[in-house]
């Protein structure tokens, strides 16, 4: 489980890099953040086993959290840098916005709402941006 988890875990901060060379720094920040709900999103049945792991194993939970909160970092100066979302943002409460979709109920149409709510946050990252 550590292995698969530490391997998905670097196929996301990976994507974090591609998808900066690739778009526009505020698409880029937009496209990173659905796909890391929908990440999470996979982990719902596993959450109980991940957690143990993540508690039992601190440097495991350091090393990916730190590794993930990088690429969040990351994409939002790269963002805020280019005038295309507000300057005063941090990366840590964008990631807790994104853990409020992720706590959302696991109803039928959870991904489409958490697509709408991703775009909702980006509309409010823009607004005030200087670009």
């Amino acid at each position: 489980v550590e292995v698969v988890y530490r391997r998905e875990v670097e196929g996301l901060c990976h994507a974090a890099d591609e998808l900066a060379h690739e778009h526009p720094a505020d698409v880029a920040l937009e496209l990173w953040m659905q796909r890391f709900v929908d990440y999470i999103a996979t982990k719902r049945g596993l959450a109980t086993s991940l957690r143990l792991l993540l508690t039992a194993n601190s440097t495991l939970f350091s090393d990916t959290s730190g590794r993930v909160s990088g690429a969040m970092r990351s994409l939002v100066q790269a963002a805020a840098a280019a005038g295309k979302i507000r300057a005063d943002v941090d990366a840590s409460d964008v990631m807790h916005a994104l853990g409020g979709i992720y706590s959302a109920p696991n109803t039928p149409d959870w991904r489409e709402r958490s697509g709408r709510l991703v775009k909702l946050l980006m509309d409010g990252l823009r607004f005030g941006a200087r670009g």
